[in-house]
């Protein structure tokens, strides 16, 4: 059972009414490490260069949830959209 606040009114929406849903707005916060080593010789050449680097991140969207074609609830700010997804759609097709 989801839960949602509209005023004056709260409404409780089970999980088996809902048919979809969608991941909206979603962003890929990322930070990248990297160090590097060089050579250089003289007349512009430069030598062979080694770089590695580790990307870090976290994924961060808006979960829409659709009866039909009406959004009924919309949560924004969520990190791991697609993980809060794919939870709420198995739990869509338990309630069947």
């Amino acid at each position: 059972m989801l839960w949602r606040e509209h005023p004056p009114l709260n409404v409780h929406i089970p999980i088996s009414d809902l048919t979809d849903v969608v991941i909206a707005n979603q962003t890929h916060n990322s930070t990248f490490y990297s160090f590097g080593r060089s050579h250089s010789y003289g007349g512009g050449f430069s030598g062979p260069r080694m770089y590695m680097g580790q990307s870090t991140g976290q994924a961060v969207g808006t979960i829409q949830m659709y009866i039909g074609n009406r959004m009924v609830m919309s949560w924004s700010g969520i990190a791991d959209p697609q993980g809060v997804k794919n939870i709420l759609m198995h739990q869509i097709r338990q309630s069947r």
